[in-house]
């Protein structure tokens, strides 16, 4: 690695800091780790050079691969620490009728969905390595998953079967579903797909409290315990981000068919287009109590919070709901006006 870097070998400055994965090549491995390597050059090789992944595979030998990956300047678990230090509220979830953390959070969101449907999608590839300190928060506070050579000691534990499973590291485990504590995952790219799924909406809720969804982070093992009963403890953490309660729900269903691929995402309120956002709420503005009554799960509608931030020029203060709406629903008439003529 040094004598490659004193080459030069690569004009990248983001090199002169950056850190080294070695991936041991065992022999009765090899048959699953190929595939993978495989698939980590795909995607980090792929698009023009001005949007690739800033990574490389640097020596592949009968025994090791190494790679080199730049340092990113934070990841998830650490930046929702401090997210949550400057906006949290004693006795209720930090997202409550905020409009800056509505638009953040959702950001996010659709900044991984983003990710995982051109891994699933493009390239179809199940990432399955999704958790807090994998995903990589940018200088610009930009999300990127990280790369998924961890997938090979999935691969490699759901080989030696449940046993093997069940002895590794428990804060490995904690980030994994049902069916891969119990060794009970089917091989293939659209099962573990699904593992991404569940991935996802436990990183969804940890956007949002902090936590896991089944349980203290600090005790992994009472979390496996929940994980494999189908227990989502902390659900109640969240109960004031109703919207996105439902989506970490549909995400994280103990049944795997049952959840949400990423493909399937957008049919959900929190990535709804702004003309769909416009035409579910065009009806509020004659029904001042349906307006109330719906007051705390509307500004989390990414659109009604983005007008709110208009209407306040990015201010901090949130201005009423019901202001946001109208004009939200006077867009919705505007465009069924434009439809008719």
């Amino acid at each position: 690695l040094r004598a490659w870097l004193r080459e030069g070998s690569t004009k990248d400055p983001s090199f002169c800091r950056c850190f080294v994965k070695l991936v041991p090549l065992v022999r009765e491995d090899r048959d699953f780790i190929r595939p993978v390597l495989s698939q980590v050059q795909r995607w980090m090789l792929r698009g023009p050079p001005s949007r690739r992944r800033r990574g490389l595979v640097l020596r592949r030998t009968r025994a090791t691969v190494c790679m080199v990956l730049p340092v990113h300047s934070s990841t998830l678990d650490v930046s929702v620490g401090v997210l949550r230090s400057r906006f949290s509220q004693q006795g209720s979830c930090w997202l409550r009728n905020d409009w800056r953390l509505t638009l953040k959070v959702s950001t996010w969101i659709q900044q991984l969905v983003a990710e995982l449907r051109s891994l699933h999608e493009k390239d179809g590839i199940a990432h399955c390595c999704i958790s807090p300190r994998t995903v990589l928060v940018g200088e610009s506070g930009n999300l990127h998953l990280g790369d998924f050579l961890g997938k090979v000691q999935l691969l490699r534990l759901l080989k030696e079967g449940p046993d093997a499973v069940g002895a590794a590291n428990m804060r490995w485990r904690m980030w994994y579903p049902a069916e891969v504590l119990c060794g009970s995952l089917r091989d293939g790219e659209m099962f573990m797909r699904r593992v991404d799924s569940w991935q996802l909406g436990v990183v969804i809720f940890y956007f949002l409290s902090g936590q896991h969804l089944f349980g203290d982070c600090s005790d992994p093992s009472s979390v496996c315990l929940n994980i494999s009963a189908g227990r989502p403890v902390n659900l109640a953490m969240i109960a004031d981000a109703p919207l996105f309660a439902d989506l970490v729900l549909r995400l994280t269903a103990k049944n795997a068919e049952h959840r949400m691929l990423s493909q399937e995402l957008d049919g959900h309120p929190v990535f709804w287009s702004m003309a769909r956002t416009a035409a579910f709420v065009t009806g509020f503005t004659q029904q001042p109590a349906a307006v109330q009554r719906l007051a705390t799960s509307l500004p989390q509608l990414p659109f009604v919070a983005a007008l709110m931030g208009l209407q306040r020029g990015g201010e901090d203060e949130s201005p009423p709901v019901g202001s946001a709406i109208e004009l939200l629903a006077n867009t919705g008439r505007s465009a069924e006006d434009d439809a008719r003529l």
